[in-house]
Protein backbone atom coordinates (compact mmCIF):
# COMPACT_ATOMS: atom_id res chain seq x y z
CA UNK A 1 0.00 0.00 0.00
CA UNK A 2 1.27 3.10 -0.93
CA UNK A 3 1.64 6.23 1.81
CA UNK A 4 0.08 9.17 0.20
CA UNK A 5 2.93 12.66 0.33
CA UNK A 6 1.94 14.71 3.56
CA UNK A 7 1.58 18.18 3.07
CA UNK A 8 5.07 19.33 3.76
CA UNK A 9 6.58 16.82 0.65
CA UNK A 10 3.41 18.48 -1.71
CA UNK A 11 4.49 21.85 -0.64
CA UNK A 12 8.02 21.69 -0.84
CA UNK A 13 7.18 20.15 -4.79
CA UNK A 14 4.29 23.23 -5.43
CA UNK A 15 7.53 25.36 -4.07
CA UNK A 16 9.89 24.47 -6.13
CA UNK A 17 7.55 23.88 -9.30
CA UNK A 18 6.94 27.75 -8.75
CA UNK A 19 10.81 28.99 -8.19
CA UNK A 20 11.05 32.28 -10.37
CA UNK A 21 14.05 31.13 -11.66
CA UNK A 22 11.91 27.88 -13.35
CA UNK A 23 8.99 29.64 -14.31
CA UNK A 24 10.38 32.91 -15.08
CA UNK A 25 12.38 31.65 -18.26
CA UNK A 26 9.92 29.40 -19.63
CA UNK A 27 7.13 32.38 -19.12
CA UNK A 28 9.71 34.34 -21.29
CA UNK A 29 10.15 31.58 -23.58
CA UNK A 30 6.64 30.23 -24.19
CA UNK A 31 6.05 33.89 -25.10
CA UNK A 32 8.92 35.09 -27.53
CA UNK A 33 8.16 31.93 -29.34
CA UNK A 34 4.42 32.45 -29.90
CA UNK A 35 4.80 36.26 -30.39
CA UNK A 36 8.09 36.59 -32.01
CA UNK A 37 10.07 34.78 -35.38
CA UNK A 38 12.11 32.23 -34.50
CA UNK A 39 15.42 33.82 -34.98
CA UNK A 40 14.69 36.84 -32.28
CA UNK A 41 13.30 34.47 -30.35
CA UNK A 42 16.13 32.49 -30.48
CA UNK A 43 18.35 35.43 -30.03
CA UNK A 44 16.45 37.21 -26.77
CA UNK A 45 15.48 33.92 -25.39
CA UNK A 46 19.58 33.24 -25.17
CA UNK A 47 20.33 36.71 -23.73
CA UNK A 48 17.66 36.79 -21.18
CA UNK A 49 18.71 33.12 -20.09
CA UNK A 50 22.46 33.04 -20.49
CA UNK A 51 22.81 36.77 -19.05
CA UNK A 52 19.98 36.77 -16.40
CA UNK A 53 18.95 33.22 -15.16
CA UNK A 54 22.00 30.94 -15.79
CA UNK A 55 24.22 33.70 -13.48
CA UNK A 56 21.63 33.45 -10.76
CA UNK A 57 21.54 29.57 -10.90
CA UNK A 58 24.99 29.27 -11.11
CA UNK A 59 25.97 31.24 -7.74
CA UNK A 60 23.10 29.50 -6.18
CA UNK A 61 24.12 26.41 -6.92
CA UNK A 62 27.86 27.25 -5.99
CA UNK A 63 26.90 28.63 -2.72
CA UNK A 64 24.68 25.88 -1.61
CA UNK A 65 27.72 23.46 -2.30
CA UNK A 66 30.02 25.18 0.00
CA UNK A 67 26.78 25.02 2.76
CA UNK A 68 25.22 27.71 2.03
CA UNK A 69 21.83 28.48 1.74
CA UNK A 70 21.22 30.93 -0.91
CA UNK A 71 18.11 32.61 -2.20
CA UNK A 72 15.82 36.15 -2.13
CA UNK A 73 13.94 33.82 0.86
CA UNK A 74 16.63 33.41 3.62
CA UNK A 75 16.07 34.74 6.79
CA UNK A 76 19.18 36.82 7.22
CA UNK A 77 18.89 40.64 6.25
CA UNK A 78 22.08 41.39 4.58
CA UNK A 79 22.72 38.13 2.86
CA UNK A 80 19.20 38.56 1.29
CA UNK A 81 19.66 42.23 0.17
CA UNK A 82 23.42 40.75 -1.82
CA UNK A 83 20.96 38.51 -3.99
CA UNK A 84 18.73 41.80 -4.12
CA UNK A 85 21.69 43.71 -5.98
CA UNK A 86 23.04 40.94 -8.02
CA UNK A 87 19.55 39.97 -9.73
CA UNK A 88 19.16 43.63 -9.81
CA UNK A 89 22.27 44.39 -11.61
CA UNK A 90 22.02 41.24 -14.04
CA UNK A 91 18.12 42.27 -14.79
CA UNK A 92 19.31 46.16 -15.52
CA UNK A 93 22.33 45.01 -17.42
CA UNK A 94 19.95 43.15 -19.54
CA UNK A 95 17.12 45.94 -19.34
CA UNK A 96 19.99 48.29 -21.00
CA UNK A 97 21.39 46.18 -23.54
CA UNK A 98 17.22 45.85 -24.71
CA UNK A 99 16.96 49.28 -25.08
CA UNK A 100 20.19 50.23 -26.69
CA UNK A 101 19.20 47.92 -29.22
CA UNK A 102 16.07 49.25 -29.73
CA UNK A 103 13.82 45.88 -29.23
CA UNK A 104 10.30 45.94 -29.34
CA UNK A 105 8.27 47.98 -27.06
CA UNK A 106 6.48 45.47 -25.06
CA UNK A 107 10.00 43.62 -24.55
CA UNK A 108 11.58 47.07 -23.33
CA UNK A 109 8.66 48.00 -20.67
CA UNK A 110 8.05 44.23 -19.76
CA UNK A 111 12.04 44.26 -18.42
CA UNK A 112 11.69 47.45 -17.12
CA UNK A 113 8.60 46.76 -15.13
CA UNK A 114 10.53 43.52 -13.77
CA UNK A 115 13.32 45.95 -13.26
CA UNK A 116 11.33 48.57 -11.31
CA UNK A 117 9.44 45.46 -9.02
CA UNK A 118 13.19 43.85 -7.86
CA UNK A 119 13.97 47.12 -7.40
CA UNK A 120 11.41 48.20 -5.02
CA UNK A 121 11.61 44.93 -3.29
CA UNK A 122 14.99 45.46 -2.22
CA UNK A 123 14.05 48.71 -1.04
CA UNK A 124 11.10 46.73 1.12
CA UNK A 125 13.63 44.34 2.24
CA UNK A 126 14.67 46.72 4.91
CA UNK A 127 10.97 46.55 6.07
CA UNK A 128 9.48 43.40 5.59
CA UNK A 129 10.58 40.30 3.58
CA UNK A 130 8.17 40.10 0.53
CA UNK A 131 7.77 36.88 -1.02
CA UNK A 132 9.10 36.74 -4.63
CA UNK A 133 7.67 33.66 -5.53
CA UNK A 134 4.44 35.61 -4.94
CA UNK A 135 5.41 39.20 -6.57
CA UNK A 136 7.18 37.40 -9.56
CA UNK A 137 4.78 34.28 -10.51
CA UNK A 138 2.22 37.47 -10.24
CA UNK A 139 3.82 39.34 -12.26
CA UNK A 140 4.08 37.07 -14.98
CA UNK A 141 0.87 36.24 -14.76
CA UNK A 142 0.19 39.96 -15.77
CA UNK A 143 2.36 39.62 -18.59
CA UNK A 144 0.44 36.36 -20.03
CA UNK A 145 -2.97 38.14 -19.43
CA UNK A 146 -1.99 40.60 -21.97
CA UNK A 147 -1.30 38.13 -25.37
CA UNK A 148 -3.76 35.16 -23.53
CA UNK A 149 -6.11 35.98 -21.15
CA UNK A 150 -7.16 32.42 -20.19
CA UNK A 151 -3.38 31.77 -19.69
CA UNK A 152 -2.79 34.64 -17.77
CA UNK A 153 -6.30 34.18 -15.35
CA UNK A 154 -4.94 30.53 -15.01
CA UNK A 155 -1.26 31.04 -13.90
CA UNK A 156 -2.92 33.93 -11.83
CA UNK A 157 -5.00 31.17 -10.40
CA UNK A 158 -1.73 29.48 -9.50
CA UNK A 159 -0.52 32.03 -7.25
CA UNK A 160 -1.96 31.39 -3.97
CA UNK A 161 -0.90 27.80 -4.29
CA UNK A 162 2.49 28.66 -4.51
CA UNK A 163 2.16 31.21 -1.56
CA UNK A 164 0.30 28.36 0.39
CA UNK A 165 3.46 26.21 -0.38
CA UNK A 166 6.00 29.15 1.11
CA UNK A 167 3.87 29.60 4.09
CA UNK A 168 3.68 25.95 4.98
CA UNK A 169 7.42 25.43 4.64
CA UNK A 170 7.98 28.73 6.86
CA UNK A 171 9.69 30.70 4.24
CA UNK A 172 6.94 33.59 4.71
CA UNK A 173 4.40 34.94 7.00
CA UNK A 174 1.03 35.99 5.52
CA UNK A 175 1.55 39.80 5.84
CA UNK A 176 4.91 38.98 3.69
CA UNK A 177 2.98 37.30 0.99
CA UNK A 178 0.43 39.74 0.74
CA UNK A 179 3.12 41.91 0.22
CA UNK A 180 4.33 40.20 -2.36
CA UNK A 181 1.29 39.90 -4.29
CA UNK A 182 0.73 43.42 -3.78
CA UNK A 183 4.32 44.19 -5.43
CA UNK A 184 3.41 41.78 -8.08
CA UNK A 185 -0.28 43.49 -9.22
CA UNK A 186 1.25 47.04 -8.81
CA UNK A 187 4.01 45.61 -11.65
CA UNK A 188 1.96 43.78 -13.69
CA UNK A 189 -0.94 46.80 -13.29
CA UNK A 190 1.65 49.50 -14.90
CA UNK A 191 2.88 46.72 -17.64
CA UNK A 192 -0.92 46.21 -18.82
CA UNK A 193 -1.26 50.34 -18.17
CA UNK A 194 1.81 51.45 -20.49
CA UNK A 195 1.17 48.44 -22.96
CA UNK A 196 -2.24 49.90 -23.87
Amino acid sequence: MTSRPSVASLAQMVSVMGHPLLTLPLGALVLLVRYETTDRAIGLSALLIGALFIPLAVVMYRNQAKGTYTNFDVSDQAQRQRWYWLALSLLTGVSLLVFITNQPYLIRISLACATLLLGTSLLLNLLIKSSLHVSLNTYLACLLCLFDPQAGGLWLALVPLIGWSRYQLGRHTLAELMVGGMLGLSAGGLFLFLAQ
